[in-house]
């Protein structure tokens, strides 16, 4: 029985005359609380709808920002605002990867754009406008701290699709600083549906209106137009009246109007402070007509009211008020975020039917709620781990998939047709059979959610080919508390074969090692072992390298003691992070018992990581060396620290031996001139001062790599490579005169230098330095005939003087 069908055959039968004053009184008090909670029941279903809109904003915003703080995305986004050309293929396929997924897999997407500070797109969903000028019409207000990091435009129709659509747009910082913004086109039939399926009571439908008062959603008459261009007459007052509303600028309130001659009433809501309005709609007669029924039949029957009014009104209470107050306690629940509240009324009238239709509305809200959060669970794993295979299977013996990336499917060569014919949707089935156990104790054993251990196995491709994946998991729980795997697999197969190979090398190193001239050794730090090559006793007499005790050092010996504490550092500096070492220390020789010196080298063999696995190191004998050395270093002149000519002699002489190839150089002598005069009238102090400075050019004007040599008082000479050709050794010539040529004074006095020179060239002229420098001194006396300033180059028929 209907609600005012009951209330009247109440009244009819208990109803009595002494009563009339108390009843009019109850009844006017009821009638005013009645139509609050109705007002306030409309207010609320309003309330819910934005709610849903707000949520359905709020996860498209989080798409955009978590695709915004990509760090790739914003450094293209910095190289196209500076003008730089410099762009990493790879990242950049990354990112449409992402860009087009996102789209792909998102509901009610269309486009997402990435967009520099200069407007222009720099990366675009399916090429749609990329390298364009963005269109996004609200692209100036990117950097007002008044939209709070998002930008909505208003509703327009796509020409080519005929689709309603709006954007939403959100800054890119980089370092405190706005560098560009992205935006995502969204399709608003989301909106459209869900103002077709709300339901309150049975003239009451919802209406979503944006910013520019376009009509986005409604089962109104006015939907898809411009409110603001409609006009307005008695019988349709709508525009008018909303309006009327925009210019108060409130964010929520009730307005009345009429539509073809039927009054209404309305609640409007802002979005979210966006520019749009959720609105409310429902005819005035419906809300108020219980209660102006009742208001009738109470005046109708008030003079026979009597000892069963209190009857009547307490059926009443329990027949609207308190489901009416159920219904707007669980509506301000929901408002405040608690989608599990549901109303529990069953009667079979029109409220059971408002509180059936509220609770499917939260099923479907509650519904959406969880589908966008496994939605956001996929992409924040996607965004986290780009590189290889992406999948989402469940927790347990078979592993069954739910979600698999097309990066996945191009690691199995397959469709995902052939994922379900061939493994029956379950990943477990994929796996090598020899592989599988240890696979599926790993998943069994997960009791928590989060990182799990990486792993390494095979797979087998339907195709019936192998291969190696290293799987990357993570553990994550949806809202309803199921659990799921969300995995990333990375191709290791050309690693496993270059581990392989690797083994296969180390093999033939060891071979090597033992035919090698020089003494090597290699030092395992994982496993605790030391290898030293078989020729070590026949090169010192005795192997002087081992382990210490607790396998984590080398120790040696036989070493000279001052040369110990240099020889184990060599080892802490290689795990310090230097690539390579060497030093030269000194082993006694058995069994002569005497110390010959030895050049030790050593490097480090790492892993991806960075981590040390093997230290590697080479012996070799350098006595000769060292003494050959010792005997240069006695013949160098103890003012200037150039060699003396005998040390030149041996110095030359060594490296035109030692040359593989033959380089053309040149032997220069500088006679300075006038230098002996200097030293008569400056003194001894000054001309030594003098010979400081010269010594100083030369060394300025050539490369360490030549020889410089101080042969008498008066006289230097150079070994040098600047002789590639004559033009090349006369520019140098020249440019070493001036630099010397020079004026000294001191206090009144003062004395010029000046420079002559005579030239010999290796190979032309000799290939020993006494042949050599006979030559250059052969050519110095005659441009020392010729003056003060002057060089002469030998020749051998003929000699030329520039």
């Amino acid at each position: 029985m209907k609600i005012r069908s009951k209330m009247f055959a109440v009244i009819i039968i208990f109803s009595v005359l002494p009563v009339i004053l108390v009843s009019f009184i109850i009844n006017h008090t009821y009638n005013k609380n009645t139509e609050d909670e109705i007002l306030e029941s409309l207010s609320s279903s309003v309330h819910i709808y934005e709610s849903t809109v707000e949520s359905f904003f709020d996860q498209k915003k989080l798409t955009l920002d978590t695709i915004s703080n990509i760090t790739e995305v914003k450094d293209y986004i910095l190289n196209t605002n500076e003008n730089l050309n410099y762009y990493n293929h790879e990242s950049y396929v990354h990112i449409k990867d992402v860009i087009n997924s996102c789209v792909d897999n998102g509901d009610y997407i269309i486009a997402i754009d990435i967009v520099s500070s200069n407007n222009q797109v720099v990366f675009s969903s399916k090429d749609r406008h990329e390298k364009n000028i963005s269109k996004f019409e609200k692209a100036n207000k990117m950097k007002s701290t008044e939209y709070k990091g998002v930008v909505y435009s208003d509703a327009n129709i796509e020409s080519d699709t005929g689709k309603t659509i709006f954007s939403i747009g959100v800054p890119i910082y980089y370092a405190n600083e706005y560098i560009g913004y992205s935006t995502m086109s969204i399709d608003l039939e989301y909106l459209i549906r869900l103002s077709d399926q709300s339901e309150f009571y049975k003239t009451g439908y919802i209406s979503v209106i944006d910013s520019q008062n376009f009509s986005v959603a409604s089962k109104g008459p006015y939907v898809g137009n411009y409110i603001n261009e409609i006009s307005s007459d008695a019988k349709n007052t709508f525009p008018k009246e909303w309006n009327a509303v925009t210019e108060k600028g409130e964010d929520e309130g009730f307005f009345s109007y009429y539509i073809d001659g039927i009054k209404k009433i309305a609640f409007y809501s802002n979005i979210n402070k966006t520019g749009w309005y959720v609105v409310g709609n429902v005819n005035i007669d419906e809300v108020f007509a219980p209660l102006n029924v009742t208001s009738k039949v109470v005046v109708m029957f008030v003079f026979v009211i009597l000892i069963f009014d209190a009857i009547a009104f307490f059926i009443y209470m329990r027949s609207i008020t308190i489901p009416m107050k159920k219904m707007t306690i669980a509506t301000e629940g929901v408002y405040k975020g608690d989608y599990s509240i549901r109303m529990e009324y069953d009667e079979d009238n029109e409220l059971g039917l408002i509180a059936k239709t509220f609770n499917n509305l939260m099923d479907n809200i509650q519904l959406n709620t969880n589908k966008l959060k496994n939605l956001n669970n996929d992409f924040s794993i996607l965004t986290s781990n780009i590189p290889g295979g992406m999948i989402r299977c469940t927790v347990d013996e078979f592993c069954e998939l739910y979600f698999v990336s097309e990066s996945f499917l191009k690691l199995m060569k397959c469709s995902r047709g052939d994922l379900e014919y061939a493994y029956d949707g379950r990943y477990m089935e994929m796996i090598h059979p020899d592989d599988v156990d240890y696979v599926r104790d790993i998943v069994l054993d997960i009791k928590e959610d989060g990182d799990i251990e990486d792993i390494e196995y095979r797979i087998v491709r339907p195709d019936s080919s192998i291969i190696w994946v290293k799987d990357r998991s993570r553990v994550v729980s949806d809202g309803n508390g199921k659990r799921w795997m969300y995995t990333i697999l990375i191709d290791i197969t050309v690693d496993k074969m270059y581990q392989e190979e690797f083994k296969k090398s180390e093999e033939r190193f060891s071979k090597i090692v033992n035919w090698s001239d020089n003494i090597i050794f290699e030092w395992d730090s994982n496993r605790g072992n030391i290898g030293v090559s078989d020729n070590v006793r026949f090169k010192i007499g005795y192997n002087p390298l081992r382990l210490s005790s607790d396998g984590k050092s080398i120790e040696v010996d036989g070493i000279f003691p001052e040369d110990k504490e240099k020889f184990c550092n060599m080892f802490d500096r290689i795990f310090k992070g230097e690539l390579g070492i060497e030093e030269d220390v000194r082993f006694k020789k058995k069994p002569e018992n005497t110390y010959a010196w030895f050049k030790v080298k050593v490097g480090a063999l790492r892993t991806d990581g960075n981590k040390i696995y093997k230290v590697i190191g080479i012996i070799y004998n350098i006595d000769n060396i060292k003494n050959h050395e010792n005997i240069i270093k006695g013949r160098r002149d103890s003012f200037t620290g150039f060699y003396t000519r005998e040390g030149m002699q041996l110095v030359v002489d060594d490296d035109i031996t030692e040359s593989l190839e033959v380089v053309k150089k040149a032997v220069i002598i500088f006679d300075i001139r006038g230098f002996n005069h200097l030293k008569e009238v400056m003194g001894i102090k000054f001309s030594e001062a003098v010979i400081s400075d010269i010594a100083g050019k030369l060394s300025s004007a050539y490369d360490k790599s030549d020889v410089i040599a101080r042969i008498s008082e008066s006289r230097f000479a150079v070994f040098t490579k600047f002789a590639a050709s004559k033009s090349m050794l006369i520019v140098n010539i020249n440019e070493v005169m001036d630099t010397l040529k020079s004026i000294y004074r001191n206090s009144e006095l003062e004395c010029s230098i000046q420079v002559c020179v005579g030239v010999s060239r290796y190979p032309k002229d000799g290939e020993t330095f006494e042949a050599l420098y006979q030559k250059a001194e052969t050519a110095l006396f005659e441009a020392i005939e010729k003056g003060n300033g002057k060089y002469v180059i030998y020749e051998e028929n003929e000699k030329q003087m520039d």
